[in-house]
């Protein structure tokens, strides 16, 4: 039983997300460079994700952390250290970058805009995981009553998905009701499964292990691509640029990366050797 109204559903939720796809991109112009917001969940009322983009502010200020980033840290940085992860002597980020001419494509869009998105992410799962590890959701109820609701809403659009069949009623009979019922489905949902964009998402595409090494992977392909353009041929800088970029703000004062760059690497060899 239980399996089955799994697979309701997720039948159920995978058609609200699309028809919420559909109309979102009636208005998002096919030139827009990125999209500030999170993509799940496409639902309105996102508190954390209101809070996230008031904190991150504008692409400016953005630009200036960045900076202050690439100054902070020395290349290459190393992490064998016995006294922990630290070089004095070489050139900081920001000259070996602006020798290499790499300043421009570091600090202005369209790469400033998937480093915006890596941050955005990061702190909207930050602070999703304070609430649940409360058991709370960012309305302020507790995680079982969007469970509950979200179960009981598939239930009841399979039952009147049946009556219709049954009586060979066309769904535009009651199609308000039903995009209504869809759309109060994926807000439950959304509260439910952060990331259940991913039941959309054929198994091949899927990458490994979590939101954040998709960040990981998607900074350093964007990268990985400028530097091929350029013939740049240094992926050891393009895994340490990725762990920098990739680290929270913490990292200017700590002075440690997290992820280092060996963990950046071993997840990138990780999306290209499994499925």
């Amino acid at each position: 039983m239980a399996v089955a109204r799994l697979s309701g559903l997720k039948r159920f939720v995978s058609e609200a997300l699309r028809e919420r796809v559909k109309e979102r991109d009636k208005h998002v112009g096919s030139t827009d460079p990125v999209r500030e917001g999170p993509s799940w969940p496409y639902v309105t009322g996102d508190k954390i994700a209101a809070r996230v983009t008031r904190e991150q502010g504008t692409p400016e200020k953005s630009r200036k952390q960045l900076i202050r980033r690439l100054k902070r840290f020395r290349y290459p940085y190393i992490t064998s250290h016995p006294y922990g992860p630290r070089n004095t002597r070489g050139k900081s980020f920001y000259r070996h970058a602006q020798g290499l001419g790499l300043l421009d494509f570091l600090l202005k869009p369209p790469f400033l805009w998937e480093i915006r998105r890596a941050w955005f992410f990061r702190r909207h799962y930050e602070l999703e995981k304070q609430l649940r590890d409360r058991k709370q959701s960012q309305h302020g109820y507790p995680l079982a009553f969007h469970r509950e609701m979200m179960l009981a809403i598939a239930s009841h659009l399979e039952r009147i998905s049946r009556i219709a069949r049954k009586h060979r009623v066309p769904r535009k009979w009651f199609e308000d009701h039903y995009a209504q019922t869809l759309e109060q489905l994926l807000s439950e949902a959304s509260v439910c499964y952060p990331e259940l964009q991913r039941w959309l998402t054929p198994t091949g595409r899927l990458r490994p292990h979590s939101l954040g090494v998709e960040l990981q992977v998607d900074i350093f392909d964007a990268i990985a691509a400028e530097f091929a353009r350029r013939k740049i041929d240094s992926k050891t800088l393009a895994y340490q640029l990725t762990a920098l970029i990739c680290s929270p703000q913490s990292c200017i004062t700590t002075r440690t990366l997290h992820p280092s760059p060996d963990l950046v690497r071993r997840n990138i060899r990780d999306r290209k050797t499994k499925p």
